[in-house]
């Protein structure tokens, strides 16, 4: 029996390759215009302020929270090849609208704002469809392996698209020059629902999936998933905002667009190089794991409130020290699915990654519209001293008590098998 299962055929070698291919494109469209400082910068030429810069890279995962669970019925309703392939043609054509927002007179910010709220809600029916979509042809031996594979080759892609963006950028990018970024990024986007479209087919068994409502309820009911998710969603509350708010705040203290684009590029590399190295760390003991990671970050974020903020010197502390962050983050992340793969219930699998997905997102786009909200209504400096301390000091301080309570509370400790995790890094 085991040495049946580890026959796979041609057409399930292809539906990977196709999957990684999907997948590059995807997320590389998705850094940009989510993750990244170009969106940041983007919409700061066309007149927002830090507030709304800082709120375009919430829309996503804030709305992802919401609508997760009510697009996964969907899921369940239509095949997950049709609700991802559509929603991410969808969401191109909102990303593609963007490059035209700077042509929209006194409403150009708003537009701006409008694409990304219907490329947020498109993007979410594609997360909703695609790993379901993935169950169909991956088998339970290999699936672990593809994943990682998948994801540190998107990383790859969306990092080597960032680093030759801020190289041609420059230090002062002009406007026809981050559209021209915008555009290519939409079309590389556009990749993802070709690639899926290219999937060959194979049937999705969604009859053992159980109606929406009995979903939510079984999913809610399994008393480890949803520790599992409500830790991630605290997790990413914490943290989420680190990033955006470094960016915003050293561009206000003289740092180069260009090297606010390095610094993304960093960020991004950091995860990258967890998914590459957590394969071979071997953890034996999740939740001591867990613990060492969320120290880890604690202390990077001390390390972050006490950096200078002026030269090449500064930012490239900055940098380093953001890649280390992300870095734990990818590592923490891998717990956290291998959390979540173990615990959803047989026949809800479906649910169960939305409901996980939907509170993992919710801390998401709550830590970036709280402090969005925060940079818009409360003053500037609070308090002068040698640290420059104002509001992002603040909200940075705010993530790091946040990390300092999670690192305390041990909310793991009836997490994931260490059974699981290694299964996941094999």
């Amino acid at each position: 029996m085991k040495e049946k299962q580890s026959v796979i055929t041609p057409p399930h070698l292809q539906a990977e390759r196709l999957a990684i291919a999907s997948s590059c494109c995807g997320f590389t469209g998705e850094a940009v215009l989510t993750e990244s400082a170009v969106i940041m910068v983007f919409a700061g030429m066309l007149g927002a302020g830090e507030a709304l810069k800082l709120l375009t890279t919430a829309v996503f995962p804030f709305l992802s929270g919401i609508l997760m669970l009510p697009l996964a019925y969907i899921a369940l309703k239509l095949t997950c090849r049709k609700l991802t392939v559509w929603a991410t043609l969808l969401a191109a054509g909102a990303y593609l609208g963007t490059v035209f927002t700077p042509w929209g007179g006194s409403c150009k910010v708003s537009l701006l704002l409008t694409l990304l709220v219907v490329f947020a809600v498109s993007l979410s029916g594609f997360v909703a469809g695609w790993f379901p979509l993935l169950d169909t042809f991956l088998l339970p031996e290999r699936r672990t392996g593809f994943i990682g594979r998948m994801r540190f080759m998107h990383q790859l892609s969306a990092v080597t698209f960032l680093l030759l963006t801020g190289w041609w950028l420059g230090k002062e990018p002009t406007l026809p020059r981050l559209q021209m970024v915008i555009a290519i990024a939409g079309v590389i986007f556009i990749g993802r629902a070709l690639f899926i479209w290219l999937l060959p087919k194979f049937n999705e068994e969604r009859s053992k999936d159980l109606s929406w409502q009995q979903g939510i309820i079984t999913a809610w009911r399994n008393q480890k998933l949803r520790r599992g998710a409500f830790f991630v969603g605290g997790l990413n509350l914490a943290i989420y905002g680190t990033t955006p708010l470094w960016i915003i705040y050293l561009q206000k203290n003289g740092q180069g667009d260009n090297v606010l684009v390095y610094i993304s590029a960093a960020a991004l590399s950091g995860m990258m190089l967890g998914y590459l190295i957590v394969g071979r760390l071997h953890i034996s003991d999740h939740a001591r794991a867990l613990q060492i990671l969320l120290r880890s970050l604690l202390v990077l974020s001390l390390i972050l409130l006490v950096l200078p903020l002026k030269g090449a010197v500064a930012a490239a502390a900055v940098g380093m020290v953001l890649l280390l962050y992300n870095f734990c983050i990818a590592l923490i992340s891998v717990c956290a699915t291998a959390l979540m793969l173990n615990a959803a219930t047989p026949g809800n699998k479906t649910m169960a990654m939305a409901f996980f997905g939907a509170v993992g997102n919710s801390g998401m786009g709550t830590s970036r519209v709280a402090a969005a909200l925060l940079i818009n209504f409360a003053p500037v400096n609070w308090l002068a001293g040698y640290l420059h301390t104002n509001i992002f000091l603040l909200l940075l301080g705010i993530s790091t008590l946040l990390l300092l309570i999670m690192s305390l509370t041990g909310v793991f400790s009836t997490g994931a098998s260490s059974k699981a995790v290694q299964q996941l890094n094999s």
